[in-house]
């Protein structure tokens, strides 16, 4: 229970993401792909830590969370290794500073608890 407000906090920061590069997208004139985009990739990491909620010990959790965060960090690092513009890496830079800042919480949290 005491994680549940932490990973609301995630999540709502995760949707605000996802609809940022949602617009910036749509303001290129691109079509979101949900199944590979990092918009997906977030909700699905997401989700993966709402299942693990479900009747999970706080171990179990920690360690899914954590291995979301690592897949969300390096779904960012693909993401600014391609040719994109100065905006979307600019986005994207800001938004990886935010996604490691969780990890690193998720580390910690999971290391108290281990």
């Amino acid at each position: 229970a005491d994680l549940a407000p932490t990973f609301r906090k995630f999540s709502e920061q995760r949707a605000t993401f996802a609809g940022e590069l949602e617009r910036l997208a749509a303001a290129y004139g691109d079509d979101i792909d949900e199944s590979g985009s990092v918009k997906g990739t977030l909700h699905r990491g997401w989700m993966a830590v709402k299942d693990a909620l479900s009747g999970s010990d706080p171990d179990g959790v920690l360690d899914a969370a954590e291995q979301g965060e690592d897949h969300a960090v390096g779904v960012y690092n693909d993401a600014l290794a391609e040719d994109i513009s100065p905006e979307l890496g600019e986005v994207l830079r800001r938004q990886l500073g935010s996604v490691e800042a969780a990890h690193d919480q998720v580390k910690a949290l999971r290391n108290a608890v281990g």
